[in-house]
Parts: structure tokens; sequence; C-alpha cells
């Protein structure tokens, strides 16, 4: 009995290209559930297969290939103009910036400047 169940192993058993051999699904049992397999299908296609794929194939996974470049291109072409963008935002919120620092440094240096004016009349009984 357990020399039986060696030999079935080793029939599934697939160690090299070269030692893989189609078995008949029709062997096997049925497994219980709604999903049935075609009797009238074969598994030849499996043994014939190729390690290399089709020009058919190829063709398909150049143009993916092909398209991907292409939209990495059009993004890295319009690089320039978003960091320009960029850039010139930056540029204009930076002279807002210094315009309101200019603004509000001349304010407080007049109000020293009239305020020690002031203290200074004060001391010299001008007012």
């Amino acid at each position: 009995m357990k020399n039986n169940k060696i030999t079935r192993l080793e029939h599934f058993n697939i160690q090299n290209k070269e030692d893989r051999k189609t078995f008949d699904s029709k062997q096997l049992k049925r497994a219980s559930g709604s999903y049935e397999f075609n009797p009238n299908s074969t598994y030849e296609e499996v043994s014939i297969m190729s390690d290399f794929i089709e020009r058919k194939e190829f063709e398909q996974f150049e143009k993916r290939i092909d398209d991907n470049f292409k939209n990495l291109n059009s993004k890295i072409d319009s690089l320039p103009i978003i960091f320009e963008d960029k850039i010139d935002k930056h540029v204009n919120k930076a002279k807002v910036e210094l315009i309101m620092w200019i603004i509000g440094t001349a304010i407080a240096s007049g109000g020293l400047i009239l305020t020690a004016i002031g203290i200074g009349a004060k001391l010299l009984g001008i007012y």
C-alpha cells in the first residue's frame, strides 16, 4: 500500500523540464462542487509551451513600454513650466513680504524718531 502511494506521487512530481509528462485529467477523481472540467479539452498546449514569448506578445509589451515612456517624457517636458510657475509664485510672495517689511520698519523707525524728538523736547522744555 505504501509503495502504491509513492508511485502515484512520483507520477506527478515534476523536477526538470525534460522530465515533464502530460497526463489525462480524466484519471483524476471528480471534485465535489459546481465546477466541472470539460472532458473534451486537452492540455497539450502546456507541454508544447516555449520558454520564449511570441512576436505578438513582444509587440504588446513593446507598445506598453513605449506608452509608459511617452507618458514619462511628457511629464518631464512639463517640469520646466511647473517649476517656473512655482518660482514665480515664490518670488512674488518674497517681493510682497519685503515691501511689507520695509513699510513696517519705516513706520516703526518713524515712530521711534518722533518719540525720541518728543522726549527730547519735553526734557529741554520746548513744550
